[in-house]
């Protein structure tokens, strides 16, 4: 981690740094962007993962059909947490 604190050190990468987290997290990985994402590709690929054509017994990490809404729902509060970590780091 030396190069990494060796690069922030510097004050002009620094500020660009924090600049083009600023710009990520208000553009691509914006919370109600990947919320829309996250439910889209969930209502895609349900019907695969969970049920009756879902993944079998013994060939998957879900223990039940709850377990990949859950997944889904940590995706969601994920994003919205490592946002509001980014901003008080940039602020």
């Amino acid at each position: 981690w030396p190069l990494i604190r060796y690069l922030l050190d510097d004050s002009i990468y620094s500020a660009k740094y924090k600049t083009n987290l600023s710009k990520v997290i208000t553009s691509a990985f914006e919370p109600s962007k990947m919320t829309a994402k996250y439910q889209y590709y969930q209502n895609l690929i349900r019907e695969y993962a969970v049920g009756e054509n879902g993944e079998q017994r013994g060939y998957t990490f879900l223990e039940s059909d709850g377990d990949f809404d859950s997944a889904i729902s940590s995706l969601i509060s994920h994003i919205s947490s490592r946002q509001s970590v980014v901003k008080n780091y940039i602020e």
